[in-house]
C-alpha cells in the first residue's frame, strides 16, 4: 500500500539581484518554490515536497 510523504525545504538566498534571483529559482525549479519573506535584503524560499512511498 503506498503513502505520502510530506516534506518541508527552505532556501536562504543572501542577495537580492534580479537575474541571479531568477537563476536560482530556475536552478531550484520555480514551480516547486514559493517567495515567504524578503527583508534586510534577505529572501528566503520554501517548497513542499511530497513523494509517494510503495514498500
Amino acid at each position: 500500500m503506498p503513502y505520502r510523504e510530506e516534506s518541508e525545504w527552505e532556501y536562504k538566498v543572501d542577495k537580492i539581484d534580479e537575474n541571479d534571483f531568477q537563476s536560482q529559482l530556475n536552478d531550484y525549479g520555480s514551480s516547486k518554490w514559493e517567495l515567504i519573506t524578503i527583508h534586510d535584503n534577505e529572501i528566503i524560499l520554501k517548497r513542499k515536497v511530497i513523494t509517494q512511498v510503495e514498500y
